[in-house]
């Protein structure tokens, strides 16, 4: 589907939010792009869309990252399509917000799922990439705040965390490096009817606002570049100074 030697990001989530913001930015850099999306065919048509206008490949897939089974065979299959795979970002999942003594044992293994998949994702595209590739994971705040209704949110994004660092381990030898990044509150259509202490978190950060996608897409670009091949096994916490 492309020259030999195209570069190919897969991005989970790719159709909205910060996954979106990552796969355009992205596509900009020069990276053919293949992303997954959960329900909303429509917006990931659209981003397909806005990334063909900036010239760039693209191929996108349904997929629930609490699967497996999915999760492989999108790795897969974007593997498949292009031939390569140079930048994987697990930006994907969602986040179930409860009071600790409200939260069911369905609760926990939904939550607990998206950090399984992630592990398997990451384990397929470490089979899979190139030489000198990257791994971002994208985790949260919230990882280091543990806001009072976020035990499993948080909880799951640690184990994330946990996963990218240990995996940097084991790819060195093979130049990839594998990093995360932790947003705070960043505009999205996810954060609509987020709980107050959200939205107020905002204004404890040094600048005094709430992230634009850009700003966190931004983030992910710097470390996918060459110029990171020295930064691994790091939690970059994109905050703005929470």
């Amino acid at each position: 589907m492309q020259d030999e030697c195209q570069r190919v990001a897969l991005v989970t989530g790719g159709s909205r939010g910060i996954g979106r913001g990552v796969a355009l930015r992205l596509a900009r850099d020069g990276f053919d792009i293949a992303f997954s999306f959960h329900r909303d065919e429509s917006a990931a048509a659209f981003a397909a869309a806005e990334i063909r206008q900036l010239g760039r490949q693209v191929w996108f897939q349904r997929c629930d990252m609490g699967e497996v089974d999915q999760v492989k065979q999108l790795v897969e299959g974007a593997h498949d399509v292009f031939g390569r795979l140079d930048v994987f970002v697990n930006n994907a999942g969602g986040a179930i917000r409860k009071g600790f003594g409200d939260i069911t044992p369905e609760d926990y293994d939904w939550q607990f799922g998206q950090a399984k998949g992630c592990f398997f994702a990451m384990q397929e595209a470490s089979r899979l990439m190139q030489a000198d590739g990257r791994i971002v994971v994208i985790t949260s705040a919230a990882t280091r705040s543990c806001p009072a209704d976020a035990a499993l949110y948080a909880g799951a994004k640690m184990a994330m965390e946990a996963f990218a660092r240990c995996l940097s381990r084991d790819l060195g030898h093979r130049g990839i490096t594998v990093n995360v990044v932790a947003p705070g509150a960043t505009k999205t259509d996810l954060l609509a009817g987020a709980p107050a202490h959200i939205i107020e978190s905002v204004k404890r950060n040094s600048f005094g606002r709430m992230a634009e996608v850009d700003d966190i897409a931004d983030v992910v670009s710097m470390i996918s570049g060459p110029d990171a091949r020295w930064i691994t096994g790091q939690i970059l916490r994109a905050d703005g100074g929470l």
